[in-house]
């Protein structure tokens, strides 16, 4: 087997994934406990989080209008509390560029209220929100809603 250079595991980059990668992209959403319907649908749009050359993170946009769906976050266990994540949030809020970001979640609502989320009534969602597939019908009803207004000159503009 060959060996890694020193402190290769280390080396994490997050680039966009290749089309290749999608089982391993569908096996660590489903680790997570997460859905990996619809994955292919949006690639062009997620990102993936590499360290030492194994993928260790996924995260993906859906684009609706003028509002962005944040899908699909996941960390692999190993590489929880490092940072990592929020490195990968950031880089996906990032590219919603000034749009408002839109996120259903049973279990990190404290996560994302830590990186500018906020929990609102589902009811308040927009239409275009409403209308994709994770709204609709991959996440459960218990999910919870979460906004985070988008960047406007470097501020968040009131929602």
């Amino acid at each position: 087997m060959k060996r890694a250079p020193p402190g290769a595991e280390t080396v994490t980059s997050i680039r966009a994934p290749r089309r290749r990668e999608l089982p391993d992209i569908a096996g660590l959403l489903r680790a997570c406990g997460l859905t990996d319907e619809g994955v292919g649908e949006h690639l062009q749009d997620f990102l993936v989080l590499t360290r030492g050359g194994r993928i260790v993170g996924v995260g993906g946009l859906e684009f609706h209008g003028p509002d962005a769906l944040l899908r699909s976050l996941a960390v692999a266990e190993s590489t929880r509390r490092t940072g990592l994540g929020a490195r990968l949030c950031a880089a996906l809020t990032e590219r919603a560029g000034g749009r408002d970001i839109y996120l259903l979640t049973l279990t990190a609502q404290a996560w994302f209220g830590r990186r500018g989320f906020v929990r609102i009534a589902r009811e308040v969602a927009p239409p275009s929100i409403r209308g994709s597939a994770q709204f609709a019908a991959l996440c459960p009803a218990t999910a919870v809603l979460m906004r985070r207004c988008g960047a406007v000159d470097g501020g968040a503009p009131p929602c």
